[in-house]
Parts: structure tokens; sequence; C-alpha cells
């Protein structure tokens, strides 16, 4: 709750400074591509060698604000719905005719909302009006459902019983909770001669606090193994985004 409160606070406060001189805003729209990382925290250290655990790669879209002080510097904000979770795999015995079935591939995740509130800084344009920017700031990241779920991955095929893999299975805890995040980005944008904004970048997030965990059990040569992972929110993507065109505010004449 502190943590949202000072997020309003340092909103207020950026929007307020902003308002006082005559610039532009877009309304905008942004589809991501993240790859969420979570870290060991619990249980056997020793992993077995057909055992793999991986980023767990989602879809993110969202509605952004931007408010544009000068050429160069603009604030911006919006509502980004999405996923993160906790992805692992298994190695197995394949079949040369169907080289698709070589993993076994255990994946659970949980929706998530984020608001963000980033400074950006645009580049001088070259002749074809296209500029780079760089941004940070900081988000307010809320999971949009909770629950215990647990996701089995049965392997039931000759070449798995002939190799003892019996199972994959996961425990995912994510209960209620909102967290501060920081937040980077950086790539290039384009002004179209529709008036709109393109912009193709990189944004990266970086969580302050556990926000969820998962108790990945699997069993290989009749040896049973456990493993337990948390999740902060921290994940690295590729984000499109488009901006309408611009809405200059009227200059205040009282000042």
């Amino acid at each position: 709750m502190k943590k949202t409160i000072l997020f309003i606070a340092i909103a207020i406060i950026a929007t307020q400074s902003f308002s006082q001189t005559d610039n532009s805003w877009r309304l905008g729209v942004h589809f991501s591509a993240i790859g969420n990382s979570s870290n060991f925290s619990g249980g056997s250290s020793d992993a077995n060698a057909l055992f793999s655990h991986q980023d767990y790669v989602s879809p993110s879209l969202g509605v952004t604000w931007r408010y544009f002080y000068n050429s160069h510097w603009s604030l911006q904000s919006g509502l980004a719905l999405g996923s993160l979770g906790f992805q692992f795999s298994m190695a197995k015995d394949y079949s040369l005719l169907n080289n698709g079935s070589q993993n076994v591939v255990n994946s659970a995740g949980f929706g998530t909302a984020q608001i963000p509130l980033t400074v950006l800084y645009d580049f001088k344009p070259n002749c074809k009006n296209a500029r780079l920017f760089v941004g940070a700031g900081v988000a307010v990241l809320t999971k949009t459902n909770s629950s215990l779920q647990t996701v089995n991955t049965q392997t039931n095929n000759e070449a798995s019983v002939s190799s003892n893999v019996l199972y994959l299975n996961q425990t995912v805890n994510s209960g209620n909770s909102t967290s501060l995040t920081g937040q980077f980005m950086f790539g290039v944008e384009r002004t179209l001669k529709c008036g709109g904004m393109i912009q193709l970048g990189f944004v990266f997030n970086k969580g302050t606090s556990d926000i969820a965990s998962t108790t990945v059990n699997y069993n290989v040569n009749n040896t049973a193994y456990s493993h337990t992972f948390t999740n902060r929110g921290d994940y690295f993507g590729l984000t499109l985004g488009y901006y309408f065109k611009e809405h200059h505010k009227k200059a205040n004449l009282n000042n």
C-alpha cells in the first residue's frame, strides 16, 4: 500500500510539473513479447541432467499515455496486461521421425496488470525523422488472479518408461500482492506522414520483492528431485508501439 501511495504521489508531482508548459500529448497502444526469469531458492541444489529451467515467455498488451515536455523529454504512463510465471522441461528419448517430442514442457503462469511511470529522452531525429530514445522509471505491478495451482505433466509413452522419467509437476503459489518495480527502455521511434508515431524498442523490468513461488518435482531413474523457485517480476523483452496523432495543450493566457 505504501508503495502504491508513493507511486501516485510521484505521478501527481511529475504531471503538475509538465502541465505548466505549452506542449503536446499522445495516446498509443503497445504489444510486447517478454521473457520472465525466476531464481532457485530452495530444495535440492543438485538437478538431473535431463531437467532444464527456462524463462517464461508471454505476450503483453497495453494502452499508453505520453506527455511531451519538449522535443527531447516526455513522461509516459498507462496500463499493460500480461502474465508472468515459471517454465521447466525434461529431455526424454524420442523418435527420429518426430523430433518435436524430444522435451516434456511444464509451464504455469498468473495474470498481471502493470502501471508504469517512465521518463523518456529522445535524441535528435535523422533525415528520415527517426530518432533513438532511452527511458527509465518505476511501475506498480499487481497480480490480476491469485491461486494455488498444480500443473502435472505425464510422460506416458514407451520411451519415457524405459528411461524411468515418470512425471514433471509444479505447484505455484501466487497470492495477492502489489509491488514496485524499476523499468528501463531503449530503442528507436519514427514520426509518420499521417501524424502517428511508431516505436520499436527493448524493455527491462526489475522487481524489488518476491511475488510468487513454485515447487517443481520430477523423477529420473527412481530418484525423486524437488526444487523451489521464486519470481520477482524480472523480465526482458521486445516492445512494438503505435502512438496516434498528437494533441497540443493550449497555452495558459493568464501566465
